[in-house]
């Protein structure tokens, strides 16, 4: 299934992922630890809550790279196959798991698709949507870090 959005002026396409996701099913367990979130699945440590701002796509990389929080300083904006990691296809708006704090809403990863455009995830439904990296486009972020 492919969507398209046209946001702020920003043309989006968004495939429904879960077609792939079900090949292989996995239920998440996650671990609260204060203002972290551990996916024990995945041994990925994550934000509890989103950043709180929405932020272009410069500004997100730069916000996980800058941030300090419960102690660690080596946080980072998640690739798409991270940020679909903790969709939970069993709920919707927010398609996520209630351990987390998180609007129905987009988030950025760092993967690119191409030069000119990254990969989104809209945790409303939990597609993945294809987004522009340059202009005034603004959406949250949630950051990441791998459990060392």
């Amino acid at each position: 299934m492919i969507l398209f959005f046209r946001i702020l002026g920003m043309q989006m396409f968004c495939v429904l992922s879960s077609v792939l996701v079900l090949a292989l099913p996995v239920r998440a367990e996650y671990l609260v630890q204060g203002e972290t979130i551990v996916d024990t699945s995945t041994n990925l440590i994550w934000m509890q809550a989103d950043g709180g701002v929405q932020l272009d796509w410069q500004g997100a990389l730069a916000y996980c790279e800058n941030l300090s929080l419960a102690g660690e300083d080596d946080w980072r904006l998640p690739n798409v196959k991270e940020l679909e990691s903790i969709v939970d296809w069993n709920r919707l708006d927010p398609s996520i798991d209630p351990v987390f704090s998180s609007p129905s809403s987009f988030f950025w990863s760092s993967t690119r698709s191409d030069r000119y455009h990254v990969w989104l995830l809209d945790f409303y439904y939990g597609y993945v949507c294809e987004g522009g990296i340059k202009g005034a486009y603004k959406t949250y972020v949630r950051c990441v870090r791998s459990d060392s």
